[in-house]
């Protein structure tokens, strides 16, 4: 799977592609407006760089490494590509190469994005709720008076 993904750029135009690829980059890291636009910015980061693929190894790990730090700039919750997602993340990099639609791929990170942010909300809910049973069940609950 992870092979048909994979397309290789000819070594010899991967320098200006990379130089074309910052210089996007930094031009849009200038120019986001609000969250969003910085975490499009993240998943377009990701998705071109993996893209060029200048690496022999570790594309997608850089390029996540990339998005995450996109993201971490903009101060927002770094994303994740669950692991049981795997196959639809692959497919969603060939489905927007193939049809030259990159809001595939967005898409496809948004909902991964979506669900680490219910995933950590959930956490939160279940942690207060695991504190306020711990508060009720404590002999310091409530008031007491002696006398």
């Amino acid at each position: 799977m992870k092979d048909q993904i994979e397309r290789l750029v000819d070594s010899a135009k991967v320098p200006a592609m990379l130089s074309e690829f910052c210089k996007e980059l930094n031009y849009k890291f200038n120019h986001v407006e609000n969250k969003m636009d910085a975490l499009i910015t993240s998943f377009d980061a990701h998705f071109n760089l993996v893209s060029i693929h200048p690496f022999a190894d570790g594309n997608g790990r850089v390029a996540r490494l990339l998005m995450n730090y996109i993201q971490n700039r903009f101060e927002l919750p770094l994303s994740n590509v669950y692991k049981e997602d795997k196959a639809d993340y692959y497919k969603a990099l060939t489905d927007s190469r193939k049809n030259e639609n990159l809001d595939i791929f967005r898409s496809f990170m948004l909902g991964q994005y979506e669900k680490l942010l219910e995933v950590e909300i959930n956490k939160h809910l279940e942690s207060q709720n695991e504190h306020i049973i711990k508060k009720e069940n404590s002999k310091e609950f409530g008031m007491s008076m002696f006398f």
